[in-house]
């Protein structure tokens, strides 16, 4: 006999315990368009009505506004768990103050935002890079389809009501690369020398990336090998050249 299905969770306040931090608390259902703030007992104490739903982050400003990341519904490139691609700041009547488009062909707003004391907003982005720059970058070729990449940016914005923002600081991933798959390619170095810099090939590897001591000691032991008589690189043939440079690249 089949188990009987369980009963769907009431909504509502499940559980109040002892130690719990005292005050409100603010969410936003990620399929609906309403903000909700509650008490400690679970009673509604306000409700904002906006016109997207989230993607990811909301806040209640000192000034008693909202500041929320929106999911643009007409995102041209990117898609996927988190997008967003408007920021917003409502206000406590339910007016839009701000409204920023982040979202186009290059780049979209994601997931969390970050108010700053200074009045601007801390954004990640995603960034959109095409497959040929990602393999001038080093990327492995059988590791980046036609679709290209996605990099990561931080931006901080100073709001521009009521469509507008000033890009007032940005850092960009796609400067901070490392590669030792490719010499002939940009970023070409040791990846476990530059802890500060990312491995462009780090979501396809089978193994951990060689420091340059490791590398060094192994070009020594190759070159001991090819005095013994294997001809490693120069081979003739092609199973040999394969099998060659398996061993010059483990």
């Amino acid at each position: 006999a089949q188990a009987e299905p369980k009963p769907p969770v009431p909504n509502g306040l499940s559980l109040n315990a002892a130690g719990a931090f005292p005050g409100y608390t603010l969410f936003s259902p990620l399929r609906r368009n309403d903000v909700i703030l509650v008490d400690m007992e679970g009673k509604e104490v306000h409700r904002w009505e906006t016109d997207l739903p989230p993607s990811g982050s909301v806040y209640l400003l000192e000034n008693g506004n909202l500041q929320r990341s929106a999911r643009e519904p007409d995102n041209p490139r990117f898609n996927g768990g988190g997008i967003g691609g408007r920021i917003q700041e409502v206000g406590w009547g339910g007016s839009l103050i701000w409204d920023y488009h982040l979202a186009d062909d290059d780049q979209t707003q994601h997931h969390d935002t970050e108010p700053l004391p200074n009045g601007n907003v801390l954004v990640i982005v995603w960034e959109h890079r095409y497959r040929e720059d990602a393999i001038a970058f080093g990327r492995d070729p059988k590791a980046v389809g036609e679709a290209g990449l996605w990099s990561t940016a931080v931006l901080e914005l100073k709001p521009l009501p009521p469509n507008d923002a000033e890009v007032v600081w940005e850092w960009h991933l796609w400067d901070h690369l490392i590669q030792d798959f490719d010499p002939t390619k940009a970023n070409y170095g040791s990846v476990a020398d530059h802890p500060g810099r990312l491995d462009i090939n780090f979501d396809n590897r089978d193994q951990r990336p060689l420091s340059e001591e490791e590398r060094k000691r192994m070009e020594e032991e190759e070159e001991q090998m090819r005095a013994l008589g294997y001809r490693g690189d120069d081979v003739d043939d092609e199973e040999g050249a394969a099998t060659a440079h398996g061993a010059g690249t483990q």
